[in-house]
């Protein structure tokens, strides 16, 4: 009885200026069955409500979250000049539907129209990407468009990358982000699970706790690498001397020719330190 009194009140209502859009937003919102939406909706177009951006964009967000996504495209093609937020609706629309990879499909319909993306653009974007390339394209325009900074954006791109599996990638994008301190123990934490034996992973997470002062935090990474076998991988440099290659650790003490590099060290340290005294 409620949901017919509230069709039959809103076909009976006559609006005035400042009444247009409260009544039919509120009750096309509140509706559990397309049946009583369409209904409503047609009473806007009537009434000719539709042509008020804002009244459109409403009801096209009502079909996108009910993920009907045909009448949601019918509305949409009817809008004469779509804004970033109904172009965004469709693509977070199709983003949750069984045909993802149509976002894409959007987001070159929006491009060719003049539209330029914002930070709401990529998350939805990145959801519909199903491989490397696609995430590629998506996360190329969001560097050209200046949004790769942003920490929703690059949060997104990170978990993308590592629901491809393509852990090295997720990796970078945080490594390069200025804002590792914000991103760092989600996508950390995240990149560990991932990869639980790569030692840099842990490296990594553990410096960003020590960069916020979190010292709890770098003890939690440093137990868990105990835990679970984790040795830190020494660092390393090479040389080639007379075409054979010679291999330096930190704190090496195994090299054969440990004694011989050790004296030529001192003799070059003793010979700065006389060119030194001269020069004065």
């Amino acid at each position: 009885m409620r949901r017919a009194f509230s069709v039959s009140t809103i076909q009976n209502f006559s609006p005035k200026p400042n009444q247009i859009s409260y009544p039919y937003l509120s009750l096309i919102e509140k509706c559990n069955n397309l049946k009583d939406s369409n209904k409503i909706h047609a009473h806007i177009i009537t009434l000719g409500l539709a042509n008020f951006t804002y009244i459109t964009s409403r009801i096209l967000s009502f079909y996108v979250a009910r993920n009907v996504m045909h009448y949601a495209v019918r509305l949409f093609d009817q809008i004469p000049t779509p804004t970033i937020f109904n172009w965004n609706a469709m693509m977070i629309g199709f983003s949750k539907s069984p045909r993802p990879e149509k976002s894409l499909f959007v987001y070159s319909r929006m491009r060719c129209r003049g539209v330029s993306p914002d930070m709401h653009t990529f998350p939805c974007l990145i959801k519909a990407c199903s491989d490397r390339a696609s995430m590629s394209q998506v996360h190329g325009q969001a560097i050209k468009f200046s949004f790769d900074g942003d920490v929703f954006v690059t949060s997104s791109l990170i978990s993308g990358y590592c629901r491809l599996s393509e852990v090295e990638l997720a990796y970078n994008v945080f490594d390069k982000s200025p804002n590792r301190n914000v991103l760092g123990e989600r996508a950390g934490r995240r990149v560990i699970e991932l990869e639980p034996g790569r030692c840099g992973r842990y490296v990594s997470l553990a410096n960003v706790y020590a960069m916020v002062g979190r010292w709890e935090g770098v003890m939690e990474v440093r137990r868990a690498m105990r835990e679970r076998g984790v040795k830190i991988t020494p660092g390393w440099s090479l040389i080639e001397v007379d075409g054979v290659g010679h291999r330096f650790l930190v704190d090496d003490k195994v090299h054969p020719q440990l004694g011989e590099i050790s004296k030529m060290l001192e003799l070059v340290s003793s010979c700065l330190e006389r060119m030194k005294d001269e020069s004065l």
